[in-house]
Parts: structure tokens; C-alpha cells; sequence
């Protein structure tokens, strides 16, 4: 290949991968070229003021292109606008003619206060708006901003829209939404119900007393001290999350997924550690080519996944369902009725006195169980093409070497929980 055409392959490739990552967002077009990024210009701030008196309709609506919000609620019922521009040119007094031509603008119409300004009318903007506000506490609130922080507090209701730019909110008594992205999300003392869509980021939520609903990629969401249920809809996004009192849905991929303090939950998701800790209620998990860890897990568990491992202590739920492939189950200190089903791979179990029947059924799957303490419990180990190591202070009651090796220990026992151990092609250890 000649090195024109070398050269003509790479700029090809390079075009492709800019495309891809303006594509998803990792890159932004929407560059501010208006700021003085590229020019040598001097910076000058000038300030407006306005108080709109009472009254007024409810609900106040903001529209910012690049800038900073700043919102608080307070008990006065007259709203006060402050609005900083931020304005850069080579000397004071063309800053001074762009800073008495860019104006705020109110409009009372139409059941809403809107406030903005005529950044359009400019075609060299090269200038921030920065605006802090004060309105009543009992007021719901829209902001749509485009670059820069949204701080929004102590106000009823909040819908926050801001393209490129961190959001804060605390305090709000009804409702709060939040859309952004390529910055972090903070909210926190949310009476009502939470929504939050966000990419590139990570999302803080806290003591949130309604349903929280969270849908996101590329970053982390942590979670605590949520009163009701929990969704969350994400792509390569690590959870955390802690104290959640209701159920909790979870469907992520590729990052970790930590669970602690929580009653039910549900997760779908792929090639991810996931690690719970203290759950009260039921557990139903799906994770290909990942890994899972659990304890103390008070309800019943419904694992499946095709290459994942199951670690799990201190589980005492009603009933027990493993499904995997190619990797290791290990289980101590539980009680359930179980149900294990495993290819290739390996079952350690060490269980606690046992209250319902234990089975598991193997291919190419080797199995190491541990007699329960204090109980003579019927058993049948049933393997094919391999063997049964006997290493319990008893003997077994019945034993047949064949093709398929059948050990019974036992047997005539009617009244305790059964155990079924069944593999083919491997080997099962039964030891103390």
C-alpha cells in the first residue's frame, strides 16, 4: 500500500471515530465560540436588577443560554431577578454599548412568569448571563439553561433542563425532574416523586420520599435513603445504593452494581459485579459473564445467568433458585428450599440446619457438600461417568458402582427435608 493511500485510511478511520463520539455525545459540537475562547479580549461584568411585585402567576419559567441559575425560595411574595453579565471585548466602553443593549426580559403572560433575555438580537454574542433569584417557596419552577450550573432551591415543584451543565437541588416540596448531561447531578430533600435523565455524569440522589426514576449512561448513580420505588434504566452506569425502602429495578451493564440496607430487587444486567448486602425482601438477578456476592438476604433468590458466579452467605429467604454455566456457586449459612442447576463448573454448599429439600443437578459439574449440623437428613448422590467421595463419620445406606454411581444415606427417614445431589461427568465430595 502506498503511503498516500495510508495516509487517505487513516484520515478515513479518524473521521469515523469523530463521528462515532459525536454521535453519543463524548464530543460536543455546540462549542462556545461567542465566550473569547479564542481571542485575546478583556472581561467585564455589569449587573440589572427587577422585582416583580404580587400579583403574579404560580409557576415561573426561566429560559439561559450560557450561563449560570441560581434559584431560592423564600418566604417574601415579591420575586427579585438579579442577572450578571459577564461580557468580554477589548475595552470598557464596547462592553458598556453590548451591556446596555443585552436586556432581561419578563412576560406575565399565558399563566407563567418567563424570564430570559435578547441574547438572540446579537450576532457576536461573546458574553454569559449569570442570573440569581429569589420567588416564593410555594412556587413551581422551569428552568432550561443551555452551558453552566443549575442551582435550584427550597421552591414546590422543579423541571430542570439543563443541555451541558452540573444541577443542584435541595428542598424542593412537590415534584422534581432533571434532565442534563456531561456534568454532575446533585438532589437531595425531595418530598414527591424524582426523575432524573442524565449521560456522562455522575447522579447523587438522597431522601427522597416518592418513587425515584432514574435513566442514564456512561457514569455512576448513587443512591440513599429513598422512601418508595426505584427505577433505573442504564448503560455502562455503576449503582450505588443504600437505605432504599421500596422495591428497586435495575437494569444496567459493564459497571458494578452495590446494594446495601433494601427491601426487594430486581436487576437485569451483564457482564457486572453485583454485591448486596442486608436485603429484606425478595432477589431476582440476571447477569451474564458477571459475578454476584449476597449476605444477609432475608428473602428468596432467583439467580440466573449464563457464565456467572454466585457467592452468598447468611441467606435464609423461603426458597433458593440458581441457574449457571462455566463458573462457581458457593453457598454457606443458608436455609431455603433450593433448586440448583449448573454446567461446567463447581457447587460448594454449606448449609444450615436444613427446614426445606435441598437439590442440585449438574453437568460436568463438580459438587462439595457439607453435611448440615445435627441432622440425619435422607440423601441420594447420583453421578455418571465419574465418582462419590464419602467423607462423613457415618456410612451410607445403600451404594451401587455402575456407569452411574448411586450413593443413599438415610433413606428410610420420612419426616426431614430431602437432599438430591445429581452430576454427570465429575465429581461429588461429602464431606463435614
Amino acid at each position: 500500500m502506498k503511503a498516500k493511500e495510508i495516509l487517505v485510511l487513516i484520515l478515513i478511520i479518524l473521521t469515523g471515530v469523530l463521528i462515532h463520539h459525536i454521535h453519543t455525545g463524548k464530543i460536543d459540537m455546540d462549542w462556545a465560540w461567542d465566550e473569547g475562547f479564542f481571542f485575546q479580549e478583556n472581561e467585564f461584568i455589569f449587573e440589572e436588577s427587577q422585582e416583580i411585585a404580587h400579583p403574579y402567576p404560580s409557576a415561573f419559567h426561566i429560559i439561559n443560554s450560557h450561563g449560570s441559575i441560581e434559584i431560592l425560595g423564600t418566604q417574601e411574595q415579591n420575586i427579585t431577578l438579579h442577572l450578571e453579565k459577564k461580557i468580554w471585548r477589548k475595552d470598557a466602553e464596547k462592553a458598556s454599548e453590548i451591556a446596555e443593549q443585552l436586556r432581561l426580559q419578563t412576560d406575565t403572560s399565558n399563566d407563567r412568569i418567563v424570564v430570559t433575555t435578547n441574547r438572540e438580537d446579537f450576532r457576536r454574542k461573546n458574553f454569559r448571563t449569570n442570573f440569581k433569584i429569589e420567588v416564593p417557596e410555594d412556587m413551581d419552577v422551569e428552568v432550561k439553561n443551555g452551558y453552566g450550573q443549575v442551582d435550584v432551591r427550597i421552591v414546590r415543584n422543579a423541571n430542570v433542563f439543563n443541555s451541558h451543565g452540573r444541577v443542584e437541588a435541595a428542598g424542593i416540596n412537590g415534584t422534581l425532574v432533571i434532565k442534563n448531561s456531561h456534568n454532575d447531578v446533585n438532589a437531595t430533600g425531595v418530598q414527591a416523586d424524582c426523575q432524573i435523565e442524565s449521560s456522562y455524569s455522575t447522579i447523587r440522589a438522597g431522601e427522597i420520599k416518592g418513587k425515584t426514576e432514574i435513566s442514564h449512561k456512561f457514569g455512576k448513580v448513587h443512591l440513599e435513603e429513598i422512601g418508595m420505588k426505584v427505577t433505573i434504566d442504564g448503560d455502562h452506569t455503576e449503582v450505588r445504593a443504600q437505605n432504599i425502602s421500596g422495591p428497586i429495578e435495575i437494569e444496567s451493564s459493564y459497571r458494578k452494581i452495590s446494594l446495601k440496607d433494601i427491601g426487594t430487587a430486581k436487576i437485569l444486567t451483564k457482564n457486572s459485579v453485583v454485591d448486596i448486602e442486608k436485603a429484606k425482601g425478595d432477589l431476582n438477578i440476571v447477569n451474564d459473564h458477571g459475578r454476584i456476592r449476597l449476605t444477609d438476604i432475608l428473602g428468596s433468590l432467583d439467580i440466573s445467568g449464563e457464565s456467572v458466579a454466585l457467592s452468598g452467605e447468611k441467606i435464609t429467604g423461603s426458597t433458593i433458585a440458581v441457574s449457571s454455566s462455566y463458573r462457581d456457586i458457593e453457598l454457606s449459612d443458608f436455609s431455603a428450599d433450593t433448586r440448583i442447576d449448573v454446567d461446567h463448573g463447581l457447587v460448594i454448599l454449606k448449609p444450615l440446619p436444613l427446614l426445606y429439600p435441598l437439590e442440585v443437578k449438574g453437568k460436568y459439574t463438580d459438587i462439595r457438600f457439607h453435611w448440615p449440623p445435627g441432622g440425619e437428613y435422607p440423601l441420594e448422590a447420583k453421578v455418571k461417568g465419574g465418582d462419590i467421595q464419602w467423607e462423613v463419620p457415618f456410612s451410607p445406606t445403600h451404594k451401587d458402582e455402575n456407569s452411574t454411581t448411586v450413593i443413599r444415606a438415610f433413606d428410610t427417614i420420612m419426616n426431614q427435608p430431602r437432599i438430591l445431589l445429581t452430576t454427570e461427568y465429575a465429581t461429588i465430595l461429602i464431606t463435614q
